[in-house]
């Protein structure tokens, strides 16, 4: 895995600039949503109980296929994802890598929500060279949603906190 994680970083810094770094210590870990999302919303802290309560009462429904933890520099994939198409599951490893490459190479941010511009854009770009539609169109994304989440919110809890973002969102 770790071959095929460098090799995606090597076409990611062909489409980015960014430099390439040493892969990721550890291949990704395959989990459920709830898992996710706990790790996410940073649900160890006690600040947050209450938060990831209702994270544990709620049902998946699919809206986190992946998290990148900048704190282990681990990546998280939705188990889910193994029933969709090879390209696509690369697609969502290729997301994660990208925020992988933008803490590894420091690139600034005022937001976490900010990072997925680039992830998405580089993730439709892999899908569409290798023969697929772009990310909106496979994976049923909303450009209207990337463009929210990537907006840094005035006041925390102003909308959900993006995927492969810590939660707080200031």
């Amino acid at each position: 895995m770790t071959e095929i994680m460098y090799a995606m970083m090597i076409w990611i810094a062909s489409v980015t600039g960014m430099a390439v770094t040493t892969p990721p210590p550890n291949p990704p870990v395959y989990a459920q949503e709830r898992v996710l999302k706990y790790i996410m919303n940073d649900c160890s802290n006690e600040i947050y109980k209450e938060r990831c309560r209702i994270i544990f009462e709620e049902k998946s429904n699919g809206s986190v296929m992946g998290i990148f933890d900048h704190d282990t520099n681990n990546i998280y994939l939705n188990q889910s994802i193994r029933a969709l198409d090879q390209k696509i599951q690369d697609s969502i490893l290729v997301h994660e890598l990208v925020h992988y490459m933008q803490f590894q190479n420091n690139l600034p941010y005022t937001c976490l929500g900010q990072l997925e511009e680039l992830a998405y854009k580089v993730q439709s770009q892999w899908l569409i060279e290798n023969g697929r539609k772009d990310v909106y169109e496979e994976l049923e994304i909303s450009p209207l949603w990337v463009f929210i989440i990537t907006q840094c919110a005035d006041h925390e809890g102003l909308w959900d906190v993006p995927p492969d973002s810590e939660s707080t969102v200031k």
